[in-house]
C-alpha cells in the first residue's frame, strides 16, 4: 500500500501532459501512485498517455467523459493509498509536494492538512496567493464547527490541491457531478458535516504553482454560473445543519451565502440584468440580517455593500467589482 494516492484528471490537456510527468516523477517521495484519469480527451491526449513509458508509480486510467467531479470519484475508487491529495493536470507541482503534505499529516495525524498555493500566469509570473490563511488558523487543530465558520468567512478554501487528508473521509460520491462550480467546497462541506470528529491543520508552507488560466469555467462564467454557485452555499448550510454545528456558527457559515449573493448583484449591476438584480435583492437583505461577520474590517465591507443594495446605488457594486468580474 503506497503513502499516498495523488487523484490527478485530464481531459484534452496533451500540452500539459510532458511537464505534468515530469513534475510528477520529481517528486522526492516514493511511496507514491499517481492516479492519471483521461476523461474522454479528444484531442490526442489518450494515445499520448498510452504510449509512455512509465514507472510503476503511475496508474493511468481512462473513462468515457463526465466531467471533473465524476472522474475525480473513478480515480478514487482505484485508488489505495492511506491518505489523498489532488492535483490538477495543467498546474506545477513543485517536488517537495507529496513528501511536505504527507510528513505533516503524520506528525500531526489530523484528519486534512491545508497548505496554500500561488497563483502564476502562462509566463510563470506570480500573481498572488491562494489559501492565504488567517493567523488563528495556524499552528492549532481546527474542529467541525470552526472548519464551517471558516468556510462562512472564506478562510477555508475548496481547491483539492490545496489539502492531503485520510483515505477513509473518500468514497466514489464524494464529488456531485451535477455541480459545474465550486463542487470541491461542496464534497470539503459533505467530508466534514459526515465526520463530527474530524481536525484539520493549517499551513502556511506553499508546494503548489496553480496556473490562472484564462480558458477556465470559471473564468468564462455566465450570470447562470453566479446562481449556481449560490445554490452550492445553501446546499453547504444545509450540510451544516444536519451536522448540528452551533446556530452562531451557522450564522457565521452563511457568510458564504451572502458572499454568494453579493456576487450575483453584483454582476447583475454590471451587465445591466435588472430582471436578476430585482430577483434576488429582496433575499440578499433578509440574509444580511441572518449573518455574523466576525472581524471589524469584514463587517464595515460587508454594511457599505448592505446600504448600497438597500438604497439600490448600483454605483457603488459597479465601482467596487468591475475590477473582480470579467463579464
Amino acid at each position: 500500500m503506497p503513502d499516498v494516492s495523488v487523484i490527478i484528471p485530464i481531459y484534452n490537456g496533451i500540452k500539459f501532459v510532458d511537464q505534468l510527468i515530469d513534475k510528477l516523477k520529481q517528486q522526492t517521495h516514493q511511496s507514491v501512485e499517481f492516479v492519471i484519469v483521461d476523461d474522454g480527451s479528444t484531442d490526442g491526449t489518450t494515445e499520448y498517455l498510452q504510449q509512455l513509458k512509465l514507472d510503476d508509480r503511475f496508474k493511468l486510467l481512462y473513462k468515457v467523459n463526465g466531467g471533473v467531479s465524476a472522474a475525480r470519484n473513478f480515480a478514487i475508487e482505484h485508488s489505495h493509498g492511506k491518505y489523498i491529495m489532488f492535483i490538477d493536470a495543467d498546474d506545477t507541482p513543485l517536488p517537495t509536494m507529496v513528501g511536505a503534505y504527507y510528513d505533516k499529516i503524520v506528525a500531526s495525524n489530523n484528519d486534512f492538512e491545508f497548505f496554500e498555493s500561488q497563483k502564476v500566469d502562462f509566463d510563470g509570473v506570480n500573481l498572488g496567493p491562494i489559501g492565504a490563511y488567517h493567523a488563528s488558523q495556524l499552528n492549532r487543530n481546527i474542529l467541525q464547527n470552526e472548519m464551517f465558520e471558516y468556510i462562512g468567512q472564506q478562510f477555508v478554501f475548496g481547491y483539492p490541491f490545496l489539502s492531503i487528508s485520510k483515505a477513509h473521509l473518500w468514497s466514489g460520491s464524494s464529488f456531485d457531478p451535477k455541480i459545474k462550480y465550486q463542487e470541491d467546497t461542496l464534497a470539503l462541506a459533505k467530508i466534514l458535516a459526515q465526520n463530527p470528529d474530524i481536525k484539520a491543520g493549517f499551513n502556511k508552507e506553499v508546494h503548489y504553482l496553480y496556473l490562472q488560466n484564462p480558458d477556465s469555467a470559471l473564468h468564462q462564467m455566465p450570470i447562470s454560473g453566479y446562481i449556481d454557485i449560490l445554490n452550492v452555499s445553501e446546499l453547504i448550510i444545509s450540510y451544516a445543519q444536519t451536522a448540528n454545528i452551533s446556530a452562531n456558527s451557522l450564522k457565521i457559515l452563511n457568510g458564504l451565502k451572502i458572499s454568494g449573493l453579493m456576487s450575483l448583484l453584483a454582476v447583475a449591476a454590471l451587465t445591466g440584468d435588472k430582471q436578476t438584480f430585482k430577483k434576488y435583492r429582496p433575499s440578499y437583505l433578509k440574509e444580511y440580517h441572518n449573518t455574523i461577520f466576525p472581524e471589524t474590517k469584514v463587517k464595515l465591507r460587508k454594511a457599505i455593500q448592505y446600504y448600497a443594495v438597500l438604497f439600490n446605488i448600483k454605483a457603488v457594486l459597479i465601482s467596487a467589482y468591475k475590477n473582480i468580474y470579467k463579464v
